[in-house]
């Protein structure tokens, strides 16, 4: 909007602008003058359309299907949420005589909710000198217009992405001021396509969807509508990071304002730097850049204007600044799955420790019991229980020593009675001093946690002396104690091997036998399981690097390891289809098709393909790949079927 005066009166109290200073709003406003001198009616177009952002300029402006960075508020808001990371741009553009352009703008992708973005134009043509009546200079005012900007954008499904932007407009010229909201609207679309299609990208954005009016004084202005559309196709060359991005747009200006059609190029060498050429209308441009970790800076070489046709203002400089701010919604992601595993673990080893703590506890409790009975066998079985599950406790430790030193009292009192028992009862000596011996090895056993061959040692004794009530109680108790050690270790090897981890299964079961403790049927039981499980691994193995064998597609590889798989388990229904498609893949070979109806089952697998219908077709191919089934077209569609339903 220009700043004007509606007539002499007016012209009269305001001030009076110097040639300077009139050919700077002249040159400010040389995209305004075709448009009104076409349609008066037509409104006055915005200074902002100089654009925002030089990589943008570089390639002619046809950035309505390009989601890069911050610009993508001004070019085309429904792309936002296509950024992978938060996005801040710095714009600068020295116009004629020192007037200043600037674009400020930074986007914030959220993962669920979508991407906000601000923006801030701002354009002035600095200090511009006013004078009185009779010329004598009155002081300096400056004409400047800004344009704030709220945007959001979210991607919905089909890969479609939707987004708006509100905007603020805003012209002021020393005291006098005038605004207006209008509102963007835009969306890009990144369908998924394969071939020479694939990364394509097609935009469309309005500008000035609700036109704003701006009145200064008795005038009002109104910004028209602008419509932008356009198409983006990356094409990678040589080595990895190099790429040639093609652009094209189509720019309609509403009520009559000159359209046009743009073209760009942009060649990207290994990531880091940038040349560029582009075609505004009839405008050339060209531009650069450079990028270094997070930054990039571009450059544009371009005219003042796209309706300098004649080239009086001759070419201006843009440059820019990009930041790419914090982490990627990727790896936002990843850090949120390892949170949440991290979370987990957390709360199983919290359950663990309760329960821990409450056996802790439990056996604790029942070793003071029956220490308080004179139970100090059973108290010390408790107590040593409740050390193994928290082998630091003190208090532990401390009554596990007290009922072991209790106990070896009680084995000295009954010992001192046995002896004198025995000086009466000389035939029993022989027999009372063995037991003795063999009571006092088990407990060596005992205490060194090897109850199997204590109760070994005991029932040796038992066998000289079998009502002996004393060997008998030790047995059971340690016995009892043993059972519940070795089904604690066949549970957990059962949970092991449910779980699949095949060789922690292993180590327990064999611990579980060297422990003792099982019978002769139980060890016949358990030493087989541990064969099956060797087995199985060894099943697993060949089964892992038959199907490495058949994604790399080497067959005959494939198919040698599937064969020795299903002669160890020829149950094993997965890899006997696997053998199955190998085999068909090995000896496929370009044929016709066996049938009539096999070929037009198969043309409509073929349009189910093409129609997206991935599923569908797959299954039409399968049935008839059993009637034909090394015909190497029917499998080759069948892998191309499987691979996109895989994608999708």
């Amino acid at each position: 909007m220009l700043p004007t005066t509606k007539n002499q009166a007016q012209g009269r109290a305001k001030r009076v602008l110097s040639q300077s200073a009139m050919r700077i709003l002249l040159c400010s406003c040389l995209l305004a003058v075709p448009l009104l001198a076409q349609q008066p009616a037509a409104g006055t177009q915005p200074l902002f359309v100089f654009g925002a952002g030089a990589r943008a300029i570089g390639v002619g402006g046809a950035m309505a299907a390009m989601a890069a960075d911050a610009t993508s508020i001004y070019w085309n808001p429904g792309g936002l949420d296509f950024l992978e990371r938060k996005s801040a741009v710095l714009f600068y553009a020295n116009l004629l005589e020192g007037t200043k352009y600037h674009f400020v703008g930074y986007a914030h992708p959220f993962m669920e909710i979508g991407t906000f973005g601000v923006a801030w134009l701002h354009l002035d043509t600095g200090d511009i000198q006013q004078a009185d009546e009779s010329g004598l200079k009155t002081g300096t005012a400056t004409w400047g217009q800004d344009q704030f900007v709220v945007s959001y954008s979210k991607q919905l499904p089909w890969s479609l992405a939707l987004g708006g932007a509100i905007k603020l407009d805003r012209t002021g010229f020393s005291n006098l001021t005038a605004s207006g909201v209008s509102l963007d609207f835009g969306l890009l679309y990144k369908p998924e396509l394969d071939g020479v299609w694939e990364n394509l990208a097609v935009g469309f954005a309005v500008q000035n969807l609700i036109e704003p009016k701006l009145r200064m004084l008795d005038e009002t202005d109104t910004f028209p509508r602008l419509m932008r559309a356009g198409m983006v196709k990356p094409l990678r060359i040589g080595g990895e990071g190099n790429l040639v991005n093609l652009f094209m747009g189509y720019q309609s200006g509403a009520k009559g304002s000159s359209n046009r059609v743009q073209f760009g190029s942009e060649y990207v060498y290994q990531g880091r730097a940038m040349l560029r050429v582009g075609m505004n209308g009839s405008s050339l441009t060209y531009g650069g850049g450079v990028a270094y970790q997070n930054f990039q800076i571009d450059y544009a070489l371009g005219k003042y204007s796209n309706d300098d046709k004649d080239g009086v203002f001759g070419a201006q400089h843009r440059v820019s600044m990009t930041m790419q701010l914090g982490k990627t919604k990727q790896e936002l992601l990843e850090a949120l799955r390892q949170r949440e595993n991290e979370r987990i673990a957390k709360q199983i080893a919290r359950e663990q420790h309760l329960k821990d703590q409450a056996a802790f506890a439990k056996s604790m409790e029942d070793g003071r019991i029956y220490f308080e009975k004179g139970d100090y066998f059973a108290a010390q079985i408790a107590f040593n229980e409740a050390a193994r599950i928290f082998p630091g406790d003190e208090d532990a430790q401390i009554w596990a020593k007290k009922a072991l030193e209790q106990f070896g009292e009680q084995q000295r009192i009954a010992a001192e009675e046995r002896e004198r028992i025995a000086a009466t009862r000389a035939k029993r000596e022989a027999d009372s001093l063995f037991i003795e011996s063999q009571v006092d090895l088990g407990m060596k056993y005992f205490n060194a946690g090897d109850y199997g061959e204590a109760v070994r040692q005991w029932e040796v004794g038992l066998n000289r002396d079998p009502r002996n009530t004393r060997l008998q109680e030790l047995i059971v108790k340690t016995k009892g104690e043993l059972d519940n050690r070795v089904t604690d270790l066949l549970k957990k090897a059962r949970n092991a091997e449910l779980a699949g981890r095949f060789s922690e299964a292993i180590q327990t079961y064999n611990k579980a036998l060297s422990d003792g403790g099982l019978s002769a049927s139980q060890r016949t039981e358990v030493t087989n399981q541990i064969t099956k499980l060797q087995n199985q691994m060894n099943v697993q193995e060949q089964f892992k690097q038959g199907v490495t064998a058949y994604l790399a597609r080497d067959y005959r590889t494939a198919v040698s390891y599937f064969n020795e798989v299903i002669k160890i388990d020829p149950r094993y229904g997965l890899a006997q289809k696997y053998l199955y498609d190998a085999e068909s893949r090995l000896n496929a070979q370009v044929k016709d098709f066996a049938t009539d109806q096999v070929r037009l089952r198969f043309a409509e697998a073929v349009k189910l393909n093409q129609r997206g219908n991935y599923a569908e077709a797959l299954k039409i191919l399968e049935e008839v790949q059993k009637e034909d089934r090394y015909n190497k077209r029917i499998l080759d569609a069948i892998d191309q079927a499987r691979d996109k339903l895989n994608r999708k």
